[in-house]
């Protein structure tokens, strides 16, 4: 559709806009990445904005909420690495993945449970991979170190924690 020329004339001489108010914040109070202090998390308002309240947070490139200023554990780190590696396991590339999961550092044995638990998910939402994840775990049986028990009993070992947490799945069903 065609804009007659008088009518773009008049588009063009009209008053400017208003910026557009979003959540108490005007055009004028964005953040260039010129002004702000780069990925630094803030317990106040931002002191290049200090009209800003304690909600947002500014860095050199988006406003952060206060959940994403935190920072992750070593248990979330873990499950985020472990996570990202069973999203691209296919049986081309099983092999790989079972490599890098090995050379991940396990201390402790709730990491060890957190692993086997990913992959026990992911095997229950994918089932049409369900052999490549038995290679994956024929593959880690090996891999990961024993743990003394917690209540004297036998140590907590790839094997045993895998099939206790099958059992408590199976159960849950």
């Amino acid at each position: 559709r065609q804009v007659s020329p008088s009518r773009m004339e008049g588009l063009l001489h009209q008053a400017p806009m208003k910026p557009k108010q979003q959540t108490g914040m005007t055009v004028s109070h964005l953040v260039t990445p010129k002004t702000c202090t780069p990925n630094v998390p803030k317990e106040s308002p931002c002191s290049d904005h200090p009209s800003m309240s304690n909600v947002a947070r500014c860095n050199s490139f988006a406003w952060m909420s206060p959940q994403s200023v935190k920072s992750p554990n070593k248990s979330d780190n873990l499950k985020r690495e472990v996570q990202g590696l069973l999203n691209k396991v296919c049986p081309e590339n099983i092999a790989t993945i079972v490599q890098k999961i090995s050379a991940i550092e396990v201390t402790q044995a709730s990491q060890l449970s957190a692993i086997i638990e990913l992959i026990f998910k992911k095997v229950l939402a994918e089932p049409h991979y369900c052999e490549t994840y038995a290679d994956l775990v024929f593959g880690l049986k090996t891999t990961f170190p024993e743990f003394p028990p917690s209540d004297g009993g036998k140590p907590i070992s790839f094997r045993s924690s895998i099939l206790n947490i099958s059992q408590n799945e199976l159960e849950e069903l």
